[in-house]
């Protein structure tokens, strides 16, 4: 953690400080063999406009998931001064070399933003990006709203993301939250034994080390732009910043109900044990039991092999499948989650 303390070498064009909405880049600094003093820009927006909290709004960790990327853009298209009580600080292409890409990792290093944190302000760009937005943007925010989706290589049911908390308070903040972004479905790191660290990584990390709320999102994906999840996005950011009193545009704060569901541990995957092409035998949606069959792997180029049968290790909701029909030994052709009752 000690490089957490270090001065961050990026330069912010735009103040934090100032009334008024000011659009600028951050300057990550890039020496390349076609530019030796060069740097690489990422776009950032910061409105001000009277007492309010301050809200960090990001997108585009991942360049190749978009519904967050247009929302942001959109909101930001169609937000006016006069509506803003408080701070907003929006980065729709926060990973901005990956989203100009369509990449998951940052072309720059190859690496992936969302696994770099706390970063290094004299590492790899990826690590100078994450350390910026850890030591610089995080601890002046008093909400983040950081969303995702499932990328080129999974498909996911539109849901928020929050942490459980111990603190009763804490807890219905963050309830309070995803019930106003209005997905269908939260998924909670409750933290049981041997569950995936979803949100223990990236912008969610960051947020929990520096003390402050953080609801994401996984937003339809497949490498496709979701027109539902893309609804629920630009819906659900608006009615939280309303509940959060930083927004007013005339619109109404959205009370849904949601089903409360919890990320578990290894056996809530389903991973390919072979090369070949997958065929699925579950959606997203169904409900599966232990022992089920979940997919085949096929062998085209060995068409008189027999076909291996993946089966799920878990009960539970299917909540993302991969897709890509190509598959590979390792990679991910389902996660399952549960219900939980908070």
């Amino acid at each position: 953690m000690r490089s957490a303390r270090l001065a961050s070498r990026i330069h912010c064009e735009v103040s934090f400080n100032e009334p008024g909405r000011i659009d600028g880049y951050l300057r990550l600094p890039y020496s390349s063999n076609r530019s030796a003093y060069g740097w690489q820009p990422v776009p950032i927006t910061v409105i001000s406009n009277g007492e309010g909290p301050t809200v960090l709004l990001s997108s585009g960790i991942h360049g190749d998931e978009y519904e967050g990327q247009l929302a942001m853009t959109k909101l930001l298209a169609g937000i006016e001064l006069r509506q803003v009580s408080g701070r907003l600080i929006v980065l729709p292409s926060v990973n901005m070399t990956a989203v100009a890409a369509g990449t998951r990792l940052s072309p720059l290093d190859q690496m992936n933003l969302n696994r770099s944190f706390p970063g290094n302000p004299e590492g790899s760009p990826t690590e100078m990006l994450a350390h910026y937005l850890e030591s610089v943007l995080v601890p002046q925010c008093d909400f983040i709203i950081d969303l995702h989706s499932g990328g080129t290589s999974l498909l996911h049911s539109p849901c928020s993301l929050m942490r459980f908390s111990t603190d009763p308070v804490r807890r219905a903040s963050l309830l309070s939250a995803v019930r106003a972004f209005g997905a269908p479905l939260c998924l909670v790191k409750s933290g049981q034994p041997g569950e995936e660290g979803l949100l223990d990584r990236g912008l969610a990390g960051a947020a929990e080390r520096c003390g402050k709320p953080l609801i994401s999102s996984e937003l339809g994906g497949g490498g496709t732009v979701s027109r539902h999840g893309l609804e629920i996005a630009e819906r659900g950011v608006r009615s939280v910043l309303r509940h959060w009193d930083l927004l007013s545009d005339g619109g109404q704060t959205i009370e849904s109900d949601v089903r409360m569901v919890q990320l578990g541990g290894d056996d809530y995957f389903v991973f390919a044990s072979a090369d070949g092409v997958y065929e699925p035998l579950r959606d997203l949606g169904d409900m599966v039991i232990k022992g089920e069959p979940a997919a085949r792997i096929w062998f085209p180029e060995d068409p008189t092999r027999p076909p291996i049968t993946e089966r799920f290790r878990h009960d539970g909701l299917v909540v993302c499948q991969r897709s890509i029909g190509r598959t590979s030994r390792g990679d991910c052709l389902y996660h399952l989650a549960s219900d939980i009752a908070l």
